[in-house]
């Protein structure tokens, strides 16, 4: 549930679906007025009776996704809103089965009411430790990550240890430098060799001519 950034379209899209979600309450209890039918008057009682939980429900679950994009520690408020969400879905779920009991007229569910008490207390443990767990693995994986980074980073400032090959080509490399530098002196002391015997040379005309 640790997530990266905070998307402003995440949220919109989850306040957009909120208020889809009134409008439609809204919608279906006008209609149970304008429409004279037992099963869609039984929907819109239903939907009035639970109205205040459907919602709260529905905001739970919208403020648990905010801070399910929030850094750590911060986002573990975000597993109890999930974990309180749920357990009223769950109370939903039991009422709408109780409103196909009446519907259908049969005890459809009769073994299952017994077990609501216990699947609450299941269903708010899980989602709670589910999530905390989650984000605690996630945080753990990403602490490694940070690790290993720094670790290689660490690897490469160190001088690496030169291998024998690596010797030889800065030998050859070196020597290679040596003869240059030798062959460069020699050119240069050739050529001011040749410089002075010119000079020489047209010193000794230049006397020639003048006798």
């Amino acid at each position: 549930m640790e997530k990266k950034g905070f998307p402003i379209w995440r949220v919109l899209s989850g306040f957009f679906s909120f208020a889809s979600f009134l409008i439609l309450v809204y919608a279906i209890r006008y209609l149970t007025g304008q429409i004279p039918n037992p099963i869609f008057s039984s929907v819109g009682g239903f939907i009035d009776n639970n109205l205040p939980e459907l919602i709260v429900m529905s905001l739970l679950f919208f403020i648990a996704e905010i801070f399910s994009f929030i850094k750590f520690p911060i986002n573990l408020v975000s597993p109890i809103l999930y974990a309180a969400g749920s357990t009223l879905l769950l109370d939903i779920i039991f009422k709408i089965m109780a409103l196909l009991e009446i519907l259908m007229n049969q005890d459809l569910f009769k073994q299952v009411y017994p077990l609501a008490p216990l699947a609450y207390y299941l269903v708010f443990l899980l989602v709670l430790f589910g999530g905390c767990f989650f984000i605690l693995a996630k945080r753990g994986k990403a602490i490694k990550e940070e690790e290993r980074q720094k670790a290689f980073v660490k690897e490469d400032a160190l001088p690496k240890e030169k291998s024998w090959r690596d010797i030889g080509k800065e030998l050859r490399s070196l020597i290679g430098d040596v003869v240059y530098l030798i062959r460069l002196k020699t050119n240069r002391s050739i050529e001011a060799t040749e410089r002075k015997r010119m000079k020489k040379r047209l010193g000794d005309r230049k006397k020639g001519q003048s006798y």
